[in-house]
């Protein structure tokens, strides 16, 4: 079997850190050493504030500088996660509990993708993932009595993912060419495709679900918080209706709103389910919709 996975990337590995930090401070002990990270950051660390930073704080910049081979924070980071990655990354949590009750243990092929958020501390975390399966990948996968170290790509940053409201605009148009175009070409190449939406923004993972339900996921996956074990969300059989699409291709780039309504298509309908929008009287089809109706057609 050949398995692609296709996972969502948080913060839960700086949230997880602040947490033992701050218990090691109350114990008195000290099972994290922060020597050589820099002084702003160790101070975020023990507020419990780093995981939380704004997209737009200007430590974000900083940190997305720091995920590099040799940098200090990066390096005990990454020790940090081996030390027990079940218990400090969610991302790898719900990977290695997906993969011990997986009926399968031969794999030809193991795949990892992530997608983390658009933020230094996102993409930071992503690359500590990457890492940490690069150099400990055997180690890891043992855990699950699977012989084989998962290929690892560079993280997919998507645009404005879990930033802004600008992500539903542009960001989505993003999100069809970096991931549904993945599932389906995965797909086609005779690969099981995995979705791990369990890390990140949920009003952006909810669309990363539904877009891997349209373009064929085999499975998509999530770490229940209360619970804490993993839930496979049903596949439904869902579809873009064909009288959208042909409506869709009836608008082309824009149509007049006039002319489409002489033609029977009931543009408010379009409107109201967010796949067009009217510019002054010409409707024009919104360019992520435009995209995933292209992708699942090609």
């Amino acid at each position: 079997m050949k398995l692609a996975v296709l996972s969502t990337v948080g913060t839960s590995i700086l949230s997880n850190m602040e947490a033992t930090i701050r218990n090691d401070i109350e114990r008195g002990v000290s099972t994290i050493d922060l020597t050589g990270i820099p002084e702003e950051i160790q101070a975020k660390l023990k507020e419990g504030k780093l995981s939380k930073l704004g997209p737009d704080d200007p430590l974000q910049e900083k940190i997305e500088h720091m995920r590099h081979r040799g940098d200090s924070f990066f390096e005990k980071t990454i020790e940090f996660v081996r030390n027990n990655p079940e218990g400090t990354s969610a991302e790898l949590n719900t990977l290695i509990r997906f993969l011990l009750d997986f009926p399968y243990r031969q794999f030809e092929e193991l795949e990892i993708y992530l997608y983390p958020t658009d933020t230094g501390t996102g993409k930071f975390c992503a690359q500590v993932i990457k890492e940490y399966l690069d150099r400990y990948g055997n180690e890891f996968m043992q855990k699950a009595g699977i012989n084989i170290k998962p290929k690892v790509d560079e993280p997919i940053v998507v645009k404005d993912l879990g930033r802004d409201i600008n992500w539903f605009n542009e960001g989505l148009i993003e999100l069809v060419n970096k991931f549904a175009r993945l599932i389906i070409n995965k797909t086609r190449s005779g690969y099981k495709v995995v979705v791990n939406a369990t890390a990140g923004y949920k009003p952006e993972t909810a669309y990363i679900a539904l877009v891997a339900q349209l373009t064929g996921a085999w499975k998509i996956i999530y770490m229940h918080e209360s619970f804490k074990s993993i839930v496979e969300l049903p596949k439904l059989p869902l579809t873009i209706q064909e009288k959208y699409i042909e409506a869709l291709k009836i608008i082309g780039n824009g149509t007049l709103q006039n002319i489409l309504k002489q033609m029977g298509i009931d543009v408010n309908d379009l409107i109201e389910r967010g796949l067009v929008t009217n510019e002054e009287g010409i409707i024009k089809p919104r360019e992520w919709i435009q995209k995933l109706i292209n992708t699942l057609q090609s």
